[in-house]
């Protein structure tokens, strides 16, 4: 298949990764997806807009934008990655709904980032919440562990703030473009992070946010780390979606267990109330951690020891 044709697809199309692939299994090529007629696009077993349809059909003639695009982002730095790509993580590849695109800044490396740890939590934490996770991922960090999480206010950004602190990688997954940092306070957050890490999006370069592309991307952060831990969240919250994709995954979900009412951890008293693990001992942790093989040749997931209720620090 044509590179910038997949790629011109994905940017401007913008159907969402289990559409996409589907489209392409359906009509065998993103040429093909692009040059079909509205009744055959809306008469597919994609769901799809009118809307959809006219961007569909408009994605090949912004293919030589689109491959200079790529180069620009090349010569910055930024690799944009296809499935079938050497430096796509593996992670991503095995899902249904794997990116069609990403765009990296910094690197992702299988030899290093995994496993990995996902710390994530709502944008509004306590202090407590705030300096817990902060602490958390610089243990981590110090441990060898790669921690990802989302470059949000709040919790993720603590998580980012302590890898960097233990001199460790870290790995923020966008939400938006990889050229729209958001928030916008975090664009020096973020430039460490490439430094000792990687930001990764699936979106076109200059997508805004949205609720349906932060939602998306918490699908990326479970799938890329072996464990989830919720520091603080509430109940509803874009948290509990993450550790929802998690356990569909086959990936450890852990919830601090704050021993009181506040509101910014109901979600967390939700998750240990339908089986997530609390926090163990953090040597303990790190051991679960290392020992745990996701989905490893396909075999069922290796259930790790129950863990212990003991302090984290």
């Amino acid at each position: 298949m044509d590179r910038f044709e997949w790629i011109a697809l994905a940017w401007h199309g913008q159907v969402g990764a289990g559409a996409f692939h589907r489209l392409v299994e359906r009509f065998g090529s993103p040429r093909a997806v692009c040059e079909a007629s509205d009744e055959e696009l809306l008469g597919c077993r994609v769901r799809l807009r009118p809307e959809d349809v006219e961007r569909i059909q408009a994605a090949l003639e912004l293919t030589p934008d689109i491959a200079e695009e790529v180069e620009r982002l090349e010569e910055e730095g930024v690799k944009v990655l296809c499935p079938e790509d050497e430096g796509y993580p593996a992670p991503l590849r095995a899902l249904r709904s794997a990116p069609p695109v990403l765009c990296v800044a910094g690197d992702w490396r299988s030899d290093v980032d995994q496993p990995a740890v996902a710390v994530v939590g709502t944008r509004s934490p306590t202090t407590a919440g705030a300096e817990r996770a902060r602490e958390l991922a610089r243990r981590f960090a110090k441990a060898g562990m790669t921690v990802v999480s989302g470059l949000a206010r709040g919790i993720d950004t603590a998580a980012h703030e302590g890898a960097l602190l233990g001199s460790g990688r870290t790995v923020a997954v966008l939400g938006s473009g990889i050229r729209i940092i958001h928030p916008n306070e975090n664009r020096e957050l973020a430039a460490a992070i490439v430094g000792q890490g990687a930001l990764i999006s699936e979106l076109s370069p200059r997508a805004r946010p949205s609720v349906r592309s932060l939602v998306a991307r918490n699908r990326l952060q479970s799938a890329l780390s072996s464990a989830v831990i919720v520091v603080e969240s509430g109940d509803p919250g874009g948290t509990l979606q993450t550790a929802e994709d998690a356990r569909r995954q086959g990936r450890l979900v852990y919830a601090v267990d704050w021993g009181d009412n506040r509101p910014e951890a109901a979600g967390n008293r939700k998750l240990l109330a339908e089986g997530a693990a609390p926090l163990p001992d953090f040597p303990i942790l790190v051991e679960q951690v290392r020992r745990y093989r996701p989905g490893a040749s396909g075999r069922k997931p290796q259930a790790p020891d129950k863990p212990q209720q003991l302090a984290l620090f």
